[in-house]
């Protein structure tokens, strides 16, 4: 998808709130570079087409709900939509991981730089007059060559990152009071994915957007009435495990929506720990009041 000077809006759209659903995207991201900047907007473009399509995809599959009845023209427009929306969906999620791992390429960088920069420094006179007090500490036992040599520094257990699963979670609520959600990928893919990996998964984040408002089956992540009016996005971000109980947990309830997970996990170190809004201000469960968790 081309950014947002490219884009075209509809007859019947409002470029006041597709301005406004842009910058629910940066504000989210916070991009401070030119190039974060455009891939924002480039998320922000293709999940307002994706949100278009599905809207598309609801109305050709209102008109034509039984598909024993379709004629061959209504088969085709059916078929239509829902490449249309399948296609919508790939081009949100690339934009989307495009993003993700210029984030990561950066949280690298940086972390980098602030070693070399620590390394670089030289000492305090304070720190150095503490270093001479100290006594020595005992100097430890010659290594063999062999040992010097071979410390394990390149296995792949010294070297690995968290492996994270990401799931989008599209909220939506319509004029009659309805409530929708519909993730992408679906718990089922999600799994093949994480079976796909060459090592085991440690996170899964679960990225809410509460399209219009947050809708009372999900009241449980935001004691504010500001919030609950106005929507947006948020993150919740678990364990594995914790993953799998709660979408077992999710099933048993026999309800299509999502609950809470019990405590938001921080942001680990390995991706780049911040106080960005992702990982403070808008974590869901940073809300839940005590006795609303399941996991306590």
């Amino acid at each position: 998808m081309a950014d947002d000077s490219q884009f075209l809006l509809l007859p019947g759209e409002s470029e006041a709130e597709f301005l406004q659903h842009k910058e629910g995207w940066l504000q989210e991201y916070q991009p401070q570079t030119e190039v974060a900047r455009h891939l924002v907007s480039e998320v922000a473009v293709a999940h307002w087409y994706l949100m278009r399509v599905r809207r598309w995809y609801n109305q050709v599959l209102q008109k034509h709900p039984d598909p024993l009845r379709w004629s061959e023209q209504e088969r085709k427009e059916m078929d239509r939509a829902t490449r249309d929306r399948i296609a919508a969906e790939r081009s949100f999620q690339r934009a989307l991981h495009n993003l993700e791992q210029f984030r990561k390429t950066r949280v690298r960088e940086a972390m980098q730089e602030l070693k070399l920069l620590h390394a670089a420094q030289p000492a305090s006179p304070q720190l150095a007059a503490a270093a001479k007090k100290k006594t020595p500490a005992p100097e430890p036992p010659p290594q063999s060559a062999k040992d010097a040599l071979f410390q394990g520094q390149n296995a792949k257990k010294n070297k690995r990152k968290p492996g994270v699963l990401d799931q989008w979670a599209e909220i939506t609520c319509d004029e009659q009071g309805n409530t929708r959600t519909e993730l992408i990928p679906s718990n089922e893919e999600l799994i093949k994915e994480g079976q796909a990996m060459e090592s085991p998964p440690d996170l899964v984040y679960r990225r809410f957007h509460f399209v219009n408002g947050v809708p009372p089956e999900y009241y449980w992540a935001t004691t504010s009435s500001e919030r609950r009016q106005r929507g947006g996005l948020a993150t919740q971000r678990m364990a594995v495990e914790t993953w799998l109980e709660t979408i077992e947990r999710e099933k048993a309830s026999g309800s299509p929506h999502l609950g809470p997970c019990g405590k938001n996990l921080p942001r680990p170190k390995e991706r780049g720990e911040c106080e960005c809004p992702v990982c403070v201000q808008l974590s869901l469960n940073q809300e839940i009041s005590p006795g609303n968790s399941p996991d306590g």
